[in-house]
Parts: C-alpha cells; sequence; structure tokens
C-alpha cells in the first residue's frame, strides 16, 4: 500500500485460492487468501471463509469453521 497514491493506481498482489472438484459455494460467500478447498467441501451462503477445508467437510458462519463432514 503506498499512502498518498489512489488506490485505483497501486498494483495489485496475485494471491491463491485452490479449489478442487465437486465444491459447492453458496451464494455471497467471502473467500480469505491462501485457503485451499479439498474435494467435495460444502460453504454456506454468507459464509466468510478465513482457513483451509478438508475433503467433505461442511463450513458455514462468519468465521466459518467445519460444522460436520459430508457423507
Amino acid at each position: 500500500m503506498k499512502l498518498g497514491m489512489p488506490i485505483k493506481l497501486q498494483p495489485s498482489e496475485p494471491v491463491v485460492i485452490v479449489v478442487e472438484d465437486d465444491l459447492w459455494i453458496g451464494s455471497n460467500a467471502v473467500i480469505a487468501t491462501d485457503v485451499t478447498f479439498a474435494r467435495g467441501t460444502v460453504m454456506g451462503a454468507g459464509a466468510v471463509v478465513t482457513h483451509s477445508a478438508s475433503e467433505f467437510s461442511i463450513v458455514a458462519g462468519v468465521p466459518a469453521p467445519k460444522k460436520c463432514e459430508r457423507v
């Protein structure tokens, strides 16, 4: 961030978000940077996901902790 420079002129930084197969993302979900979603993850609508999710997990809430696992 450079003080004194308009935001639209500041350079952007690349981030990594890994999305594997069979992932469901609910509407208005927010995904933080450097997060990995393993196969079969379900993200609830409006969730704010700040940590990686394990296979077949269900995350929801603000911030979105693991609620349970899909069977």
